[in-house]
């Protein structure tokens, strides 16, 4: 997600938008929240603009109400169970991925190099996936 694109949801979502030119620097904190929350996840957009929207509202000391916290546990609870498309290989195209359950899982692609296995390959390396 990028700032400008964050902006305008922002600004869209508050009573108030001239608060964020006021103290731009929300806009920066709430992005660097969002990508280090959500960089391995593929977490749907309403849940990121929740989030970015319920976060905004906190540095700018806009009291929050009961119907913001319903809708920031959600966004919150959609973040935790967005899948990990984070990818794993050295070679070809496949891919590990964690379920709902929290299994890790590999998923098959079109690779070439039938004898290599990025789940293999993972667990042979000290790496938190």
């Amino acid at each position: 997600m990028q700032l400008e694109e964050l902006k305008a949801h922002l600004s869209a979502g508050l009573i108030n938008p001239e608060a964020l030119n006021t103290n731009p620097e929300v806009l920066i904190w709430v992005h660097k929240e969002i990508k280090e929350l959500t960089h391995d996840k593929d977490v749907p957009a309403y849940a990121l603009y929740d989030f970015a929207l319920v976060r905004a509202k906190r540095y700018l000391k806009i009291p929050l109400e009961e119907e913001d916290l319903a809708i920031y546990n959600d966004a919150l609870k959609a973040i935790k169970q967005a899948p990990l498309v984070k990818d794993c290989t050295q070679r070809g195209k496949s891919f590990l991925q964690i379920d709902q359950a929290g299994n890790i899982t590999e998923h098959a692609s079109t690779n070439t190099d039938k004898g290599f296995s990025p789940l293999k390959w993972c667990k042979k390396r000290s790496f938190e996936l």
